[in-house]
């Protein structure tokens, strides 16, 4: 618990690197618990390089280094506009799997792409609300018939949050969800053109499309959620529904 606590605290900026932790005696204080516990979990902060140990003075936060093993923290993100940085790093990731896929995918890769396409095509039609899940399977698809299995890897470590997080509470939910997929359908479609022409240039500019429109589009909804004069739920949804459709169509065209 001292261990998680304190790295929550770390990655939300509370704590920088350079500051200097409280002491074994204040941080047992907070916790209840014993030094025992306390060295223990500063051990462990200080075998994953998150901690430092200045004799004479103290443990410190340690400043970044290549050292640190990549870690997201899931409890930060709580909403639209703290998931736009993990979109901002799909968009570098994904725009070169789409063109190592282009160029490497197998004619059993481009039939589970085109599977994955029609499941979501269905879900569309059959569901109020679209489940993204598909929508990021779809991703995966690409990445693993990219042939790199890292950049596979990597997006498979953002999964959960990113099934978790990009779904939008309701009562925008339904409405949204539909006409996002509406949209997501034309630029996914230009994405797997691409793909089976081989095409890899064409591929990387239609990925890189669809994720900026996908940034744009979330952006434009998290500036509405947090617009004070707007009240999601109140009198105002429906007004609130249709600038976000109409941000859609123009984004499209």
């Amino acid at each position: 618990m001292v261990a998680e606590d304190l790295k929550k605290f770390i990655a939300t900026s509370a704590l920088k690197p350079g500051d200097q932790l409280p002491t074994e005696s204040q941080l047992c204080e907070k916790y209840d618990v014993s030094r025992t516990v306390v060295r223990e979990a500063l051990s462990r902060l200080r075998s994953e390089n998150i901690l430092v140990v200045r004799q004479g003075k103290g443990v410190f936060v340690a400043e970044l280094s290549p050292d640190r093993p990549f870690a997201v923290n899931w409890n930060a993100l709580q909403g639209l506009p703290e998931t736009l940085e993990l979109m901002q790093l799909r968009l570098a990731v994904e725009t070169e799997s789409a063109g190592l896929c282009a160029v490497r995918r197998s004619a059993k890769d481009l039939a589970h792409i085109h599977v994955l396409l029609a499941s979501i095509d269905a879900d569309t039609a059959s569901n109020e609300s679209p489940q993204i899940i598909y929508d990021y399977a779809f991703h995966l698809a690409i990445a693993q018939a990219s042939g790199n299995a890292y950049i596979f890897q990597f997006l498979k470590f953002l999964e959960p949050v990113i099934v978790s997080r990009f779904s939008i509470n309701e009562p925008l939910n339904r409405q949204f969800s539909i006409e996002y997929a509406k949209i997501a359908r034309l630029e996914h479609q230009a994405i797997i053109r691409a793909i089976e022409k081989q095409d890899e240039a064409a591929a990387r500019s239609a990925m890189r499309k669809h994720l900026s429109n996908s940034i744009a589009r979330l952006s434009k909804l998290a500036a509405h959620l947090n617009e004070p004069a707007v009240n999601p739920i109140g009198s105002n949804t429906e007004q609130v529904i249709g600038g976000l459709i109409n941000t859609l169509t123009q984004r499209q065209g």
